[in-house]
């Protein structure tokens, strides 16, 4: 979320000087390029930073559950369990994995209201499986 609120920032830049706010007309919007341009440097993309996240999350117990509504998502992650059904024990199984990490795909962006529902009650899920002492046998939360 935090590129797209750099884009959007660097957008809102480019309106007119003036202060007026609003749309601008289609083909008056910037190029990608000089939207790009404004954007900051990526962040390097290695493995010592990832075993430095992974080390600290570990070090921590902290556990990352994310809810997608939309399997796109999940095509971008990787080393991560990706769970698709609303069951407690697959998230169990896929935050004792070695990433700590439980990507469940709710697929309900085409639902409207009971998606609500749905996502709550993964949320309410994932929630109480983090709750629970780790299993020392499975978790990276134990230490020996």
């Amino acid at each position: 979320m935090g590129a797209l609120n750099t884009v959007i920032s660097v957008l809102a830049h480019l309106q007119p000087a003036d202060g007026e706010r609003g749309s601008l007309p289609r083909d008056s919007l910037p190029a990608a390029a000089d939207v790009f341009a404004r954007l900051p440097p990526p962040l390097p993309d290695d493995g010592g930073i990832r075993e430095s996240v992974r080390a600290m999350r570990a070090a921590d117990g902290l556990l990352l559950g994310v809810l997608d509504d939309d399997p796109t998502g999940s095509q971008a992650v990787h080393g991560v369990q990706a769970v698709t059904v609303l069951a407690e024990d697959a998230y169990q199984a896929a935050l004792a994995g070695a990433a700590g990490t439980c990507f469940v795909l709710t697929n309900t962006r085409s639902l409207g209201e009971p998606a609500a529902e749905l996502t709550a009650r993964a949320a309410r899920g994932l929630m109480a499986v983090a709750r629970r002492p780790p299993r020392p046998s499975r978790s990276p939360r134990h230490s020996a």
